[in-house]
């Protein structure tokens, strides 16, 4: 056995709601296991054509069951049965798609890693007048993110420098949205 130190730390959950009277309480680790990733990779490299998008959802949604609740033998029939909605599936892949970008809000403009990131992350900042910010957890890897606005999102993260409300760089970022289709919400 490798000399890996695990301190053990109080486990948090996350309700999963449909808003029709259906919840589920899965255990939320913030990230996906080596094995929930490998099994979530394996399944796309091997498929075929005719999937559909919701069977797609399922089988991640089954993959990340099978491995927080101890359930090797779960299929994807059982899940769509009890998940009974498709708002209920539409939250569990939310919930899966979460874990595997280790909630990082969909609404980061840039993510950058490395030695330099956190000057290069200060500068897009100031370039495209957003917010650089990080987590604990995100500092730890060297990595750093930039928003365009501000907004809930933020919750969570540490901004190192704000630059929202500068005028330098709105013509730029309203460029960049432009060039990728993406809207600019800013104040």
């Amino acid at each position: 056995m490798l000399p890996f130190k695990t301190t053990t730390k109080e486990s948090e959950t996350a309700l999963i709601e449909d808003g029709f009277g259906n919840s589920i309480e899965i255990p939320k680790y913030g990230c996906l296991t080596y094995n929930e990733e490998d099994a979530i990779s394996k399944y796309y490299l091997s498929l075929k054509d005719g999937v559909s998008r919701v069977e797609a959802r399922l089988v991640e949604i089954t993959i990340l069951f099978r491995s927080r609740f101890k359930l090797p033998n779960l299929n994807v029939e059982e899940v769509a049965e009890q998940a009974s909605t498709m708002p209920m599936i539409d939250r569990l892949y939310d919930f899966v798609l979460g874990e595997r970008t280790r909630w990082i809000p969909k609404e980061v403009l840039l993510e950058l890693t490395g030695e330099k990131a956190k000057e290069m992350a200060i500068e897009s900042a100031r370039i495209f007048s957003g917010i650089a910010a990080t987590r604990a957890d995100l500092e730890t890897e060297k990595r750093w993110v930039v928003f365009a606005s501000k907004g809930p999102w933020l919750d969570g993260f540490e901004i190192v420098k704000d630059f929202a409300g500068d005028a330098v760089g709105k013509s730029l970022i309203t460029s960049h949205n432009q060039l990728t289709g993406r809207g600019y919400t800013g104040n």
